[in-house]
């Protein structure tokens, strides 16, 4: 079963106690889903305890990355320094997609677009750095589109004589934009992110807890509703954290201009009345 994060909550509850039932018929599946948090199917049902074995792709090591660069230089016929390598590697923020791209373009922006009849060299931290932007761009066009339809998504309440619309969902991209990789990395803790709201909200003593959660809890039906594929954000309930999916979206944060972003991103009071 592919694609699994893809189903609501309650799709996804219902399979998981079909799946009991499967695994006393002997009929074994194999699942495949993006998210962040552990033992997902287990939190549907706890009769799966023991009984499925988790296989988590991540995280990506350093090693990893370093046999894939190998791999290439041979391919090649070109030798990567040390230098560049490793700054890619610290880059990528474990992200193998990231690193795959970052070796890719400094190879173009080199020279090198096919096999070396001589053995090549890349020693040139310019090259990198153009990379770098190389990549942001490329991120920036399809990350900011996701962002943009995240941030104008469904009011977290009616505007009402005693409430006014919190328009969560702008305020939660607003605080992962302007974070760094380091607080992103773990996931950003519900209170923690709540405070982060309230200290840039126009009506921060209305941004209650049960808000936020909310809103959290509706960001994978969401995404799925704006077919944001992959999903960029998940809201792990065990650890209330919300982290982020989709690992070249770090990338992208840390090397991005938060201002500029956001300048592209329209408050959703500004669209109300259109």
């Amino acid at each position: 079963m592919e694609n699994f994060h893809y189903l609501s909550d309650e799709v996804q509850g219902q399979l998981a106690f079909d799946l009991r039932t499967f695994e006393e018929m002997g009929i074994r599946f194999i699942i495949l889903g993006v998210w962040r948090e552990k033992n997902r199917l287990i939190q549907f049902n706890g009769d799966l305890q023991d009984r499925m074995a988790e296989v988590p792709v991540e995280p990506w090591e350093i090693a990893d990355f370093e046999r894939i660069a190998s791999t290439g230089e041979a391919a090649l016929n070109i030798l990567i320094s040390k230098n560049i390598k490793d700054k890619i590697f610290s880059e990528a923020h474990g992200s193998v997609a990231v690193v795959q791209e970052l070796l890719k373009k400094s190879c173009e922006n080199a020279g090198f677009k096919q096999v070396c009849a001589e053995l090549g060299e890349i020693n040139d931290e310019a090259v990198l750095s153009k990379a770098i932007t190389d990549k942001v761009a490329e991120y920036a066009s399809r990350h900011i589109r996701s962002l943009e339809s995240i941030a104008a998504g469904s009011r977290s309440r009616r505007p009402s004589e005693d409430a006014v619309a919190l328009y969560l969902q702008y305020y939660i991209v607003h605080v992962l934009v302007n974070r760094s990789y380091e607080e992103l990395r773990d996931g950003i803790e519900r209170k923690t992110l709540q405070e982060y709201i309230r200290a840039i909200h126009t009506h921060p003593d209305n941004v209650r807890t049960s808000d936020v959660t909310g809103t959290l809890t509706r960001l994978p039906i969401l995404q799925t509703n704006l077919k944001i594929v992959p999903p960029l954000l998940d809201y792990d309930r065990g650890t209330r954290r919300l982290k982020i999916v989709d690992s070249t979206l770090y990338f992208f944060i840390d090397n991005c201009d938060p201002v500029e972003v956001m300048e592209e991103i329209p408050h959703p009071d500004s669209m109300a009345g259109s």
